[in-house]
């Protein structure tokens, strides 16, 4: 074997990870080498509370961030509706600048997401605003992010479709527009149009969707992509895209017993969402992710 990635994970009785390893393999020593580590602390429902990331160096495990407090909107999901992120500051040996995140949801998938920092201990000062609208059907409608300048909430960046629809709610023809700051409007950026649609090449497998998820949401590097109760085994393909819907990494997942348990590594994409999309055999799953 010339390369190799595994993970080994320990559960608490009610089937909660506690504990992720994982490991690459050395073909120069024909041996599984630690690379990193998170460890979950659960509360009295079985849900995460916090969770510590480390890195492999120099013979030990390094902590690297910490997600804490975290409180829930949709366990099931992976959904969280606040919680604090801490950078490990490796001079120092101390946690250094800590960041607060509430997240509010709507039933549709709509978001907001506010990031707050911390000026000084107790005190939490506005930083960064993100805005994901849909519609009715689950379609983007408005991306947008904004920056606390000046005692008020400044556009950064904003995006926004214009969708019409063909008489089976599917969509037909999407205007995507870009925020000019300068003019302080929409500017036209692409249009497509949709035709020909086949309703088994393309549908949607809503159940598995439903039970897929993709934790942590948002994540700094990396996530874990999971789903259960797959038919095909061996390879599947899948993608990820961003917000215009453009492929930026193509994916060969395991499918193992029916099962994918996958990490993603996000380091290397700006800030945004994304959309993770498996092809299964039963249908299209996507599952959205924001990466900060």
């Amino acid at each position: 074997m010339n390369q190799g990635f595994r993970s080994t994970h320990t559960y608490n009785a009610a089937g909660t990870i506690l504990l992720r390893v994982n490991e690459s393999w050395d073909s120069i020593t024909n041996t599984w080498l630690p690379d990193t580590r998170q460890t979950y602390t659960v509360n009295a429902s079985n849900q995460w509370t916090e969770f510590l990331g480390e890195s492999w160096g120099n013979g030990s495990y390094v902590p690297e961030y910490r997600i804490r407090n975290i409180t829930w909107h949709d366990w099931a999901a992976m959904l969280p509706s606040s919680y604090e992120d801490q950078e490990w500051n490796p001079t120092s040996n101390t946690w250094g600048e800590e960041f607060r995140i509430t997240v509010t949801h709507q039933p549709n998938g709509s978001y907001l997401e506010i990031t707050q920092r911390q000026a000084s201990p107790g005190t939490w000062v506005n930083d960064y605003r993100f805005t994901y609208s849909n519609d009715n059907f689950g379609n983007e409608l408005q991306y947008t992010g904004e920056q606390w300048a000046n005692n008020t909430w400044a556009i950064d960046y904003a995006r926004r479709n214009l969708l019409s629809y063909t008489a089976g709610n599917q969509v037909r023809r999407k205007v995507s527009q870009d925020y000019n700051p300068a003019t302080s409007r929409y500017d036209n950026n692409t249009v497509f149009s949709y035709s020909n649609f086949v309703t088994l090449g393309i549908r949607r497998a809503t159940g598995l969707e439903a039970a897929a998820s993709i934790y942590p949401n948002p994540t700094l590097r990396t996530a874990t992509f999971t789903v259960d109760g797959l038919r095909e085994q061996g390879i599947v393909k899948a993608e990820v895209l961003n917000t215009v819907g453009q492929v930026v990494e193509t994916l060969a997942l395991r499918v193992q017993q029916g099962s994918i348990k996958q990490e993603l590594n996000l380091a290397a994409l700006p800030a945004g969402m994304y959309t993770v999309r498996l092809h299964a055999a039963e249908g299209t799953i996507a599952k959205r992710i924001v990466k900060q």
